[in-house]
């Protein structure tokens, strides 16, 4: 849809791609489909402050339901001056029964916006498992938003991804205004018990933490040694006693602590919940029995003995080949490729099959990993890809960083190491691994030494298994 003040779909300036509103799409189901709106004041002249909403949805009535899945909504704004959002709740919305899973969300203004000059959104809309992209520069970018600050805006975010700096941390539902604002954001925590042995534990008792020392989960593992919950990271609103109070409140409920037992056993583990997390949680006696090392130049006590077979367990290493993991030779941009493809996605992802590389062709065994490395921005390189190259500890910290983050976020700003100072092309990133655990090192950071496998299996454990 391409919106002008003329030829709208309703109003002056406005243009939606699929408006479903005052209870008309009750008991909906709509899936597989691809909108995209586009706004823009110039298009033929004829436009003012251009409005573009790509889903335009509201269900008036508690009793109503509708399950939007797994579509690919885009909404931009392309001069800067307009709106446009991906998600808008509106019409009155009161529906907690309204859901949106798995969709890919892009916009350049706001993914979601909960309530505009339509109506307001007090139904506490449920966004699970989607991915939400920040497109572009524009300055006026909110992952979610609210239009007025006369108007309720509610919605509960579970397990959502965040790409290219997009977060549940970039909102703006105007506060201070005389009307109920809030927004919940959840993520998936997944507890993995292992004995001495590295066999799972089933039947373990586990308890979740928040950081009030509320229980919030509390159960066994299954007979893959699993559990897991939805946990709250923070609560944003303007209530105080159930009332308004027309200024932001954000009550944190994170770290969390994991308490797993069985057998007289116990194990205890701290996370700081701002991501989707899976947790191992080892459960086994001092001199238990072990079963033979993944690789055999990984021994008992090696340093990095926990990391190296977590990825093994979990396929995301297969070794350098003969039973060997190869711990200190330097791990080659191909293999980083790999590592944190296979961390993210598996084995089964969708790439583009055209190459982006001209020394990386599609006969190459690391074709759709560095393809996917350049689709999801997380390489930033044109031309040739170095293939065989090694990684420097700098490139290393870009790579984590982007993967897990995208280029926007926040970091501590004075220097954690005299080796990278404010001024280095990587500063940012080598901040943000040592803000957040992922690196250990301290006063230098060697940013222009080679990473071995040995530390790419430590980071990666660090950042996305939620190991320490």
């Amino acid at each position: 849809v391409q919106n002008t003040k003329s030829g709208s779909e309703y109003g002056d300036t406005g243009a939606a791609c699929l408006r479903m509103t005052w209870g008309t799409g009750d008991n909906s189901e709509i899936m597989y489909n691809t909108f995209i709106v586009n706004a823009s004041d110039s298009y033929n002249g004829t436009g003012v402050n251009s409005w573009g909403r790509a889903l335009f949805v509201g269900l008036p009535d508690a009793s109503l339901k509708a399950d939007i899945h797994d579509n690919v909504i885009i909404a931009t704004n392309n001069d800067g001056k307009g709106k446009a959002a991906g998600i808008a709740i509106v019409t009155n919305n009161l529906s907690p029964n309204l859901k949106f899973r798995n969709n890919r969300v892009e916009s350049n203004w706001a993914n979601v916006l909960l309530a505009d000059d339509y109506g307001h959104a007090d139904g506490y809309a449920q966004f699970i498992d989607n991915t939400f992209v920040k497109r572009d520069n524009y300055s006026n970018y909110k992952t979610v938003r609210s239009q007025y600050s006369s108007l309720p805006s509610t919605g509960v975010f579970t397990g959502n991804t965040m790409e290219n700096g997009a977060s549940m941390e970039n909102i703006d539902l105007e506060f201070s205004g005389s009307a109920k604002k809030e927004i919940i954001a959840n993520w998936h925590l997944g507890v993995s018990v292992t004995n001495g042995s590295g066999a799972p534990v089933s039947g373990a008792s586990v308890s979740v933490k928040d950081s009030t020392g509320k229980v919030v989960y509390s159960g066994q593992t299954d007979g893959n040694g699993k559990a897991g919950t939805d946990v709250t990271q923070f609560i944003n609103s303007n209530l105080s006693g159930g009332k308004v109070v027309s200024r932001e409140i954000k009550t944190v409920k994170t770290p969390h602590t994991i308490t797993v037992s069985k057998d007289g056993l116990t194990a205890t583990k701290t996370v700081a919940m701002e991501g989707n997390q899976t947790v191992d949680m080892p459960l086994g006696a001092a001199g238990a029995p072990r079963t033979a090392a993944a690789f055999h130049d990984i021994p008992a006590g090696h340093w990095a003995e926990g990391y190296v077979n977590a990825l093994s367990n979990k396929g995301i290493t297969k070794g350098c080949g003969s039973g060997a993991y190869c711990p200190e030779n330097a791990v080659t941009r191909d293999e980083t490729a790999a590592f944190i493809t296979r961390t993210k996605y598996g084995e089964d992802f969708p790439y583009t099959p055209t190459p982006h590389f001209s020394d990386m062709p599609a006969s190459n065994g690391f074709f759709k990993y560095v393809q996917k490395l350049k689709d999801d921005r997380i390489t930033t390189v044109e031309g040739l890809f170095n293939t065989g190259g090694t990684v420097s500890r700098a490139e290393m910290a870009a790579l984590i960083v982007r993967a897990k983050y995208g280029e926007d976020f926040p970091f501590t700003q004075a220097p954690h190491f005299t080796d990278v100072p404010p001024t280095h092309s990587f500063f940012k990133y080598v901040q943000k691994l040592k803000d957040d655990g992922i690196t250990t090192a301290s006063g230098t950071f060697l940013a222009n030494n080679t990473t071995t496998r040995a530390e790419m299996a430590a980071v990666i454990s660090r950042a996305f298994l939620g190991m320490r």
